[in-house]
């Protein structure tokens, strides 16, 4: 038993920065949803707006994921 828990935990430390990125990911994504969607129903420029600054926010997230998981390997 105390090797499966072993192997765990070595698991969790492997995958830690994969699982962070694809978080913030995921995240930034459902958060650009939202305003999309109100957009859709009510043309609001304002509404427009934020899910752009929303989008930016997935596009960021997505520059950072190949950056932080080569520095992961180095």
């Amino acid at each position: 038993m105390k090797n499966v828990a072993t192997s765990a935990s070595q698991l969790a430390v492997a995958y830690e920065l994969q699982v962070t990125v694809a978080n913030n990911v995921e995240r930034a994504s459902l958060n650009t949803v939202y305003p999309v969607r109100k957009y859709l129903f009510t043309a609001d420029a304002n509404v427009y707006a934020e899910g752009e600054k929303t989008l930016a926010h997935v596009g960021e997230n997505l520059k950072k994921q190949p950056i932080l998981l080569k520095n992961k390997k180095s």
